[in-house]
């Protein structure tokens, strides 16, 4: 989703700013539906670059939405596939197939896409996680939110099963050809590296799978910046207006939990690939080739390692995570895990933020976007994390461990957890109509470890000592 604002049309100054968004859940399990959307940039590009410069011309006359024909589509793909070359140094290894869609097609293609990647007892699963971490509201159905968005913000999107780009019909020519910038960014990148071939080696897990994102997103952004830079006075502005008002009110009411991993993985993203922790001065850098092979062929494994690149780039500060293993045998009998998940440094700060913190933002201000922070002083100092969700009829418990790089680290994170245990109870409790419901921190851990323990539905209380005593985790050598 890519949007140019236009500052004072009448004038001749134009803001130009660009970015792009995506993943939710324990945000892994939305990762099909919200590969369209955020595949789909053409909003979102234009309010990066207004916050970032401003550039001098003649206002360019408005611009009629096209009635797209399957000819004039071929024509300014294999234009802007030229650009993209040139930008980038690398050749298409073949034409990139162009078509129209409608809204019907794009529901259509995420259904297909979620069906081939997901289950409905996985999405369940990984609502529930965020609902009980207490960063999703109880009420809150997540893949319904996530089709609206998708509904109000595709105008285009790249589908790696086809290897095929497909605008929406009716999308007026300036934004179409910001959306082609990025979206064949994708199409150049998956010829060379195969996007959904690397994807499916990787763990399902939401950190691991962000950070290979923050790679896809950031690739395509940065090139697709540069393009926009490159052919600011040539876009109209009635398209980037229309690009910006498209952003207004989408994402105002959506948890962070569903936009900031969304947009981290476009703005992380190109810091990561100029290996900058600083995101905003990295949007308009050209990453080196050999990073860009270097990030597909063994991407980073962490999201710690994209928000501070230096742990993933250099020898001497890369930090590799360590790791938890989860033992079902160690649970009570009758018990089950129905989910394991590691969810990283980024989350980690989604959920050390206070409640009312945690809201929507402006996606048509260039100045809310410049106020994100990706993360914060309670998560930084992540080591590792490991998420087990376990089941036993309707009740369900919730165990989360996480291991810090020092004592400090882990009691900043502990005192973050404290101020919401009163929060997340409640929203346990919205959860199950029958049994027991609650939320606290294990005692006994060693100093540099936090564990959060969140329940709903219990039937007999007994069994949740059981199950908080269990030796679910072990550390892995």
């Amino acid at each position: 989703m890519e949007a140019e604002i236009v500052q004072s049309g009448a004038r001749k100054r134009k803001c130009a700013l660009a970015f792009c968004a995506r993943k939710v859940g324990s945000f892994e399990s939305f990762l099909a539906a919200l590969a369209v959307l955020l595949r789909s940039p053409a909003m979102l590009h234009a309010v990066i670059l207004a916050a970032l410069v401003h550039v001098s011309q003649e206002p360019v006359a408005p611009t009629p939405a096209p009635a797209w024909t399957q000819t004039e589509l071929e024509r300014v793909a294999l234009e802007i596939q030229a650009d993209i070359e040139g930008l980038r140094g690398q050749k298409f290894t073949a034409p990139v197939k162009v078509k129209l869609a409608s809204k019907a097609d794009l529901r259509k293609y995420v259904e297909e896409r979620t069906l081939k990647t997901e289950t409905p007892e996985k999405l369940a699963a990984d609502e529930l996680v965020g609902k009980l971490l207490g960063v999703i509201p109880p009420e809150l159905d997540l893949m319904k939110e996530t089709l609206r968005l998708l509904d109000s913000q595709v105008v285009g999107f790249y589908d790696p099963d086809s290897d095929s780009f497909s605008l929406m019909d009716g999308c007026p020519m300036g934004m179409a050809r910001m959306t082609m910038a990025h979206e064949l960014g994708h199409a150049l990148d998956d010829q060379l590296y195969g996007i959904d071939q690397r994807l499916a080696t990787l763990p399902k897990d939401t950190d691991a799978q962000l950070a290979y994102w923050c790679v896809v997103e950031g690739s395509a952004t940065l090139v697709g910046n540069r393009w926009q830079m490159a052919n600011a006075k040539s876009l109209d502005a009635e398209s980037l207006a229309a690009a910006s008002e498209m952003m207004k009110g989408s994402f105002d009411t959506a948890p962070q939990w569903l936009w900031k991993p969304m947009i981290g993985s476009y703005l992380v993203g190109a810091g990561f690939l100029a290996r900058s922790e600083n995101w905003m001065s990295a949007q308009m850098a050209k990453a080196a080739t050999d990073d860009v092979t270097r990030a597909f062929s063994a991407p980073p494994v962490t999201t710690e390692m994209a928000l501070h690149p230096a742990k993933y780039w250099e020898d001497a500060t890369r930090d590799v995570p360590q790791r938890f293993s989860v033992e079902p045998a160690s649970l009570p009998a009758g018990w089950s895990v129905l989910r394991e998940d590691t969810l990283g440094e980024l989350a980690c700060g989604i959920v050390a933020l206070p409640p009312k913190r945690r809201g929507g933002v402006d996606m048509s201000n260039p100045m809310a976007l410049m106020g994100i922070s990706f993360s914060n002083k309670e998560s930084k100092g992540w080591d590792g994390d490991r998420l087990a969700l376990c089941a036993k009829g309707e009740a369900r418990v919730l165990r989360w461990r996480s291991v810090w790089d020092s004592e400090q680290d882990a009691a900043e994170f502990r005192r973050a957890l404290e101020s919401q245990l009163e929060h997340q109870r409640a929203c346990a409790a919205k959860l199950r109509a029958k049994g027991v419901s609650g939320a606290e921190l294990s005692t006994g851990l060693s100093a540099n470890e936090v564990e959060l323990v969140v329940w709903a539905g219990i039937e007999a209380v007994e069994e949740l000592a059981s199950l908080r005593a269990a030796g679910l985790f072990a550390l892995v050598p």
